[in-house]
């Protein structure tokens, strides 16, 4: 953000003067913030006040602003919470005021206009015909923007007309911002399905993965209801087109995040059901099976052949893959095994891997927390991973459980998709029936908070986004 505002030219001189000046030495923020004040007066930048005016709101305040607009293009800014009723008045301003740059495009400016935001109001003078008018260009704010109804209606319908029109940066901005508006209870959750809608057309990777994140909440609350669904045949019909430019799993991109897509496209293809993706994925396998020394699988694509192969094969393609696993010397490859054999959707086979943790010459003891967690993720495996927990907590715990980073990581893994009062009530008892849960103890209770939350979500939304799914599939 203050790249953006200053220029590089005086970004860079600011930060290489601040450097010189304080190598070897302790630092405080007015530092940084007087040489970049230095930079701008040399190069006799236009600032609507002093850089520490500005930026001493940021750097002195917890937390970032909300920026709402109206289709009369009075703006205001306010603190986002996640939770609006979280009580923050006790730290230090309470009224949260940040010096906000805001950058701004509409249908009849294609260059960023710039307006400041110094106090709570302000406007943005786009013209009245404007079809449409969008706030943090390039998204180089660190704001989310909030628009009403009509001016979110009108970005929606430009980008299902010619998404192009809108930047990149700004497509992933406005799902995201979306998402977060909505799980804050400041928009409606189908707003923000709505942003998904034009996926079907687009070819780039941060807007799809910042989609599939914000999607991922919902298909896991969705992935044991009668929901699931209609959320699989929306996105098949989302994904298809982009799947289409990328099924050939022999053929790589050449650029960075072509690559990236790629591996979003298939990975999100098979998961979603797409046949000709899995029957790909199964022979890619059965190749590398019939010929283990000759891997035709390409690194990027290896765990979504593993994985949509074991779980459509059986003991068989399993039991390779816990060969290779044990063979290999490279740790991303056995993390792509350990995780591929809890792809499997044999309760036995699940099980199996299951007590192979508690037997570090099978599943080394660095990798046993990620093994349960990863039968975890699987939905044919969620009940598997919280029965074995539950039993084998003694052990688990004299192993794994003092002073083990990941150890935390278990708690949470196992019980991220409770969503059910029965499931919290387990989850009580389980807590009572222990009596030191050691370095997972905080785990445990952000567990029960989680839990809350999710029966909380389900009875708040699920029907609704079933509705919305069911009318946007067709």
């Amino acid at each position: 953000m203050m790249h953006d505002i200053f220029g590089t030219v005086v970004f860079i001189d600011g930060l290489n003067t601040y450097l010189k000046a304080r190598q070897f030495n302790d630092s405080k923020v007015i530092y940084l913030l007087d040489h970049l004040q230095q930079s701008v007066d040399d190069h006799n930048v236009s600032l609507p006040a002093l850089v520490y005016d500005i930026f001493s709101t940021w750097t002195n305040q917890m937390g970032y602003p909300c920026v709402s607009i109206n289709k009369s293009g009075n703006v205001l800014q306010n603190h986002f919470l996640m939770n609006p009723t979280s009580n923050v008045t006790r730290i230090s301003p309470p009224n949260y005021i940040w010096g906000i740059p805001i950058r701004w495009i509409s249908s009849s400016y294609d260059d960023p206009q710039t307006e400041w935001l110094l106090g709570k109001q302000g406007s943005i003078p786009f013209l009245e015909n404007d079809t449409w008018v969008l706030l943090n260009a390039n998204a180089v704010g660190f704001y989310r923007v909030h628009y009403d109804d009509e001016l979110f209606s009108n970005l929606l319908k430009q980008l299902q007309n010619n998404y192009q029109v809108i930047p990149l940066e700004n497509r992933a901005q406005l799902i995201d911002d979306t998402f977060n508006l909505a799980r804050a209870g400041l928009m409606k959750i189908e707003h923000a399905l709505s942003t998904t809608i034009y996926l079907v057309n687009e070819t780039k990777y941060i807007p799809w993965q910042t989609a599939l994140n914000n999607l991922g909440y919902i298909d896991l609350m969705f992935s044991m209801s009668m929901s699931y669904g209609n959320l699989q045949a929306y996105m098949q019909k989302q994904i298809t087109t982009i799947y289409d430019d990328y099924k050939n799993f022999t053929i790589i991109p050449e650029l960075h995040f072509d690559k990236y897509m790629q591996v979003s496209a298939l990975s999100t293809a098979c998961k979603y059901g797409i046949a000709e993706c899995r029957e790909i994925a199964q022979k890619l396998f059965k190749s590398w099976m019939d010929d283990s020394s000759n891997k035709r699988i390409h690194p990027n694509l290896r765990y979504t052949v593993y994985c949509y192969a074991i779980a459509a094969g059986g003991i068989e393609e399993w039991e390779f893959a816990l060969n290779m696993y044990k063979k290999s010397s490279f740790s991303m490859e056995k993390a792509k095994l350990l995780s591929a054999l809890a792809c499997s959707k044999e309760p036995w086979i699940l099980s199996r891997l299951l007590s192979y943790t508690l037997e570090e010459s099978i599943i080394r003891k660095q990798d046993a927390t990620k093994a349960i967690i990863s039968v975890a993720n699987n939905v044919v495996g969620q009940s598997l991973a919280w029965s074995f927990l539950k039993e084998q907590w003694d052990f688990i715990f004299k192993h794994y459980g003092v002073g083990a980073f990941s150890f935390s990581d278990l708690i949470t893994g196992v019980t991220q998709r409770f969503s059910t009062d029965t499931e919290l009530k387990e989850l009580q008892d389980f807590k009572e029936s222990i009596q030191d849960f050691g370095s997972a103890t905080a785990a445990m209770e952000r567990a029960l908070e989680q839990t809350n939350t999710n029966i909380k979500w389900r009875k708040d939304n699920e029907h609704r986004i079933n509705i919305w799914f069911k009318a946007n599939i067709k």
